[in-house]
């Protein structure tokens, strides 16, 4: 059900291909952020862990892995370092979250694999901090109709950013999913995301 890694002092760690893959009952997972950092993150290493229901990516120094956290349908919230070594979501890294609701983008982040959140349905809100021009695979938003909110929060942030780092590379079907929410950058202007691709000021 729960487990602790924890230490007296800094150290790296390496977390295995399909290290916790199919453990459903695991509901409570500790990493203590302040003294741990994740080097490597392995394929499937928390894949079907249904009872997860957050997962604290702070202390992540690598990219995210195929299939990492692949059905976790409890899933709720992601938090993800700033860190620039952070520059990959995986092919399908989060597909089937059927319960994730948050998802935050880290500032390096420059690439985002086929399918990477496809039918997370629950999501609404995205926390965007990358400053990069992304690179988006195929159906990465796959089936989620649930998105309103997005917060474009990099310090230089404005609507031209956003469309021309994010919105205009997003392949396919994937723009539909975006259309009607909300855009807010960091100085706090909000902007509707219209169906003919254009922003619109939110009054």
């Amino acid at each position: 059900k729960k487990v602790l890694i924890n230490t007296n002092s800094s150290i790296n760690l390496s977390i295995g291909e399909r290290a916790f893959e199919g453990c459903y009952s695991l509901d409570d997972l500790f990493i203590n952020v302040a003294l741990i950092t994740i080097k490597s993150l392995g394929a499937r290493a928390f894949a079907e862990c249904r009872s997860l229901p957050y997962i604290d990516l702070r202390n992540l120094d690598c990219d995210i892995s195929d299939n990492a956290f692949r059905e976790c349908t409890s899933l709720q919230y992601v938090y993800m370092n700033t860190s620039a070594n952070i520059t990959s979501i995986g092919e399908e890294a989060f597909a089937y979250c059927t319960s994730l609701s948050y998802v935050e983008i880290g500032a390096g982040v420059n690439n985002i694999k086929n399918r990477a959140f496809s039918n997370c349905v629950g999501i609404k809100t995205l926390n965007i901090k990358s400053t990069a021009s992304i690179t988006f695979g195929e159906d990465v938003f796959e089936n989620c109709h649930s998105i309103n909110k997005i917060y474009y929060s990099s310090a230089s942030a404005n609507a031209s950013e956003w469309t021309s780092k994010f919105y205009d590379n997003l392949q396919g079907y994937d723009k539909n999913y975006f259309k009607g929410a909300t855009i807010v950058f960091s100085d706090g202007v909000a902007y509707l995301q219209k169906y003919d691709g254009t922003l619109a000021p939110q009054a």
